[in-house]
């Protein structure tokens, strides 16, 4: 069972770039200029806990399971 996390903020990019988020140009000009606006689409200090590591299927050591590290994209 795969499972995705998702981190929603549409809404908000659609108040500047339109509903169908076609006006990203208008957006990318906001950010720019307007002060603080990119604090709203910025997230920070994001934890998150895993409840079992993404081994794939594969079994490995339990000591070679702290030297794993994911990568948000």
């Amino acid at each position: 069972k795969e499972k995705h996390v998702r981190f929603e903020v549409r809404d908000r990019l659609a108040i500047f770039a339109g509903p169908d988020l076609r006006n990203m140009g208008n957006l990318y000009t906001r950010l720019e200029s307007a002060r603080g606006l990119k604090e709203f689409f910025t997230l920070t200090d994001l934890r998150m806990r895993l409840l079992r590591p993404a081994l794939g299927g594969t079994y490995v050591q339990r000591e070679n399971l702290y030297k794993y590290f994911y990568a948000i994209s």
